[in-house]
């Protein structure tokens, strides 16, 4: 399918490098080739691949790209999973959350109390940020709108101030997942700055709250995202963005781009 993309559009020798989810499949079929990849795979696990091609097949892949970068959108995803999913505390009152608006959802009582302006969204596995909308959906709703339902799921007060205080901690990485996944926009040149105002929330939020969730982030932040700033095709994209040129580089990282695009 890549092969008859590239050809479809003429443009195999433009592409530069590949970018994918990080679905272990996904990334699997982007690095068993070209042959020279062939030869590290060959005690890959998987059984049914022997780590060679036929001689006449070789040449089918030769117009794939140096170069294999996993979806920033993607990975920003997993960041957030990493704070969600390692701290005990907020994975017991999300989930929380999660059945108090599916009971709702169902309760026909509940669709009675609630007027067409307070409804409630349910989260899908999918978009973290659709997580986000479900707790800001549930604050919206005053306590005396709660008091009238029988739930077993009714939130405490302490469950209400994490719910809030999650919201606000969350709201960086909400701008960032909105800015970076625009389909009619060039993105890739938000990269590079994404990473480093991450950075730099993070820090600040690390001095407003004093939580296990803010560490996670800013750990999963430098484990998952630092390597983005240091990627060739995102510092040039960056660079060639008038409205950043090299704002994101470091003095001493200014004339690495420089030469970078002296070679490009």
């Amino acid at each position: 399918m890549y092969q008859e993309t590239v050809a479809s559009y003429n443009v195999g020798n433009k592409v530069t490098t590949i970018v994918t989810d990080n679905a272990a499949n996904i990334v699997k079929a982007f690095t068993l080739f070209p042959v020279k990849q062939l030869e590290d795979d060959s005690d890959d696990d998987d059984d049914d691949f022997t780590g060679n091609l036929p001689p006449d097949d070789t040449a089918n892949f030769e117009c794939l790209p140096p170069n294999l970068s996993p979806c920033f959108a993607h990975t920003l995803q997993l960041v957030v999973r990493d704070g969600m999913e390692q701290d005990s505390q907020i994975k017991q009152v999300f989930a929380k959350v999660s059945k108090l608006v599916s009971f709702c959802r169902k309760s026909t009582v509940a669709t009675e109390v609630f007027s067409n302006e307070l409804k409630l969204q349910m989260a899908t596995c999918t978009r973290w940020n659709s997580q986000l909308m479900m707790m800001r959906s549930v604050l919206k709703i005053s306590p005396e709108i709660w008091n009238k339902l029988d739930t077993p799921f009714k939130l405490k007060q302490y469950e209400l101030i994490t719910i809030k205080e999650l919201c606000e901690i969350l709201e960086p990485f909400e701008y960032v997942t909105i800015q970076i996944q625009g389909q009619n926009i060039v993105t890739s040149s938000l990269v590079v700055n994404c990473v480093c105002g991450l950075r730099s929330a993070s820090a600040s939020l690390g001095e407003v709250y004093k939580s296990k969730l803010v560490s996670i982030l800013q750990a999963s932040i430098e484990t998952r995202l630092k390597k983005f700033k240091s990627m060739e095709e995102f510092q040039l994209a960056a660079t060639l963005d008038p409205r950043y040129k090299l704002d994101g580089c470091h003095d001493n990282e200014v004339q690495d781009i420089r030469d970078l695009l002296t070679v490009k």
